[in-house]
């Protein structure tokens, strides 16, 4: 470990860099999420692992999402969770956290051996894009994931392969999409047997059939992973290729246009055209590394996913790598103009971050209440639930992970009446309806269950409903 400790060798720039990223810890930490509801899932297992209990089993409807998740995340959350209940600010903390370390980390593998000012210029930058600051209010589980790979990638660039392997199991148990690392790792250890003595290439074979394992693990075996597997074989895979590059070229660019004047937005997105494709082009042709493999490995695995609405969040774990391509290309743009690369880099982030401003001010100028389950009427019929009714009963939400978190029942998914047909219960269910047709909670049916069902509480944006079985006739 003091080995590892003196290699890294740049403590005094990671604590600037720190001082550079502290802000993160006073923007968008809010009292509430919004109304996507995974990371409730994620608090229930972490909620099992730090009180013993199995509450998490009151959300399992596979039409939904998968009942069972990758453990690593819930782990990391249930200290959280030991200490400060289902309270969103601690978790928005621990995003900030965990937010910082990732850059830390990536900032160590890409800029040790270069400039590491200018590292501290571009990892800044990633952290305070406006959606960036907005995805860490998510509790999005693609931040430990990413800490998990850039630190596996950061072990491989120091040859410590053992720590770099152990990494990328955690990683893909954090997330099943860093089965990217897999082929990763074995470029890289066999690139290095080859150019060792033949001794060590006995351990190549063994290696290789390690991370072959360990794929074929992750893919076919763990439990859970079967309902992630439908959405890689269903369609047409060249469609939903080309539907998700589409898509995700889209988010991308989106996330760096601001609200400034257009002919500004339309010269950054340009800019980040010609710097990104300059930067991969300069990287793959001086010597294809690591991260490159990673990038384009994590690429195609979330262009063949059939989930064409995942956002920023499904793109931000190649943040880093595509920095560093545009450090790259601006790096070889100074050696042609005879300029220093350090001018024309801050010149570069300074667009970058008064673009940005505006909106990073009106991120730290919202309400700390956002619109979500924090919301007064939600809660009220959360406590209602919890006082009023038995143990046993199964409500039927548009958000089920919420209910099974907050009002501690049993919930399903309704987002149609085929779907609460297919559901029903032999207990006695309820009905949660939302009564705003703006809100991504409202049901096109809702007219017809207002009728077909008893009203047990209400209130200005939600009723709860008490199942009659002639719904289901």
């Amino acid at each position: 470990m003091l080995k590892l400790i003196k290699e890294i060798n740049c403590w005094r720039q990671i604590f600037l860099l720190c001082i550079f990223l502290s802000p993160l810890f006073f923007i968008n930490i809010k009292n509430s999420f919004d109304w996507g509801d995974d990371y409730a899932h994620y608090i229930l297992k972490a909620k099992d692992i730090a009180t013993g209990s199995s509450i998490a089993k009151l959300m399992e409807d596979e039409n939904y999402a998968p009942s069972i998740r990758p453990p690593v995340f819930p782990a990391l959350l249930s200290p959280v969770y030991s200490c400060f209940g289902a309270i969103p600010a601690a978790y928005h903390f621990f995003s900030s956290i965990v937010l910082l370390l990732v850059l830390v980390v990536s900032w160590i593998y890409f800029f040790k051996d270069e400039n590491m000012w200018l590292g501290v210029l571009f990892a800044s930058s990633i952290a305070f894009i406006p959606y960036t600051l907005k995805l860490k209010a998510e509790l999005p589980i693609e931040l430990p994931m990413m800490l998990f790979i850039y630190s596996s990638l950061l072990f491989i660039k120091l040859e410590r392969y053992a720590l770099a392997f152990a990494f990328i199991i955690i990683a893909c148990l954090t997330k099943y999409t860093a089965v990217a690392m897999i082929p990763v790792f074995a470029f890289a250890y066999v690139i290095n047997c080859m150019s060792k003595e033949a001794q060590n290439k006995k351990q190549l074979v063994t290696i290789i059939a390690m991370a072959v394992l360990l794929l074929a693990h992750v893919l076919f075996n763990f439990s859970g992973v079967t309902w992630y597997q439908q959405h890689f074989i269903s369609g047409n895979i060249f469609e939903r290729i080309a539907s998700n590059f589409n898509y995700y070229m889209h988010v991308f660019f989106n996330a760096f246009e601001q609200e400034v004047p257009s002919i500004i937005n339309v010269v950054i997105k340009w800019l980040v055209i010609v710097l990104f494709l300059s930067g991969f082009v300069l990287s793959v042709s001086k010597r294809l590394q690591a991260h490159d493999i990673f990038f384009v490995f994590y690429l195609l695995i979330i262009f063949i996913y059939d989930y064409g609405k995942g956002g920023y969040r499904f793109i931000f774990p190649l943040l880093p790598v595509v920095f560093f391509y545009f450090y790259g290309a601006l790096n070889f743009l100074s050696d042609k103009l005879k300029l220093k690369a350090l001018y024309l880099s801050m010149a570069f982030v300074l667009v970058l971050m008064i673009s940005f401003s505006k909106n990073i001010i009106k991120i730290k100028e919202e309400e700390i209440l956002v619109t979500g389950p924090q919301q007064t009427e939600f809660t009220q019929i959360c406590d209602y639930v919890k006082n009023n009714t038995p143990d046993s009963i199964t409500i039927f939400f548009a958000k089920p992970f919420l209910t099974a978190l907050y009002a501690e029942r049993k919930s399903k998914w309704i987002k149609s009446i085929s779907s609460l047909e297919a559901a029903q219960e032999k207990s006695s269910s309820y009905i949660l309806l939302a009564k705003s047709t703006e809100a991504e909670l409202y049901l096109s049916e809702f007219d017809y269950l207002l009728k077909s069902n008893v009203v047990v509480e209400e209130n200005n944006k939600f009723i709860l409903l008490k199942n009659q079985p002639a719904t289901f006739e």
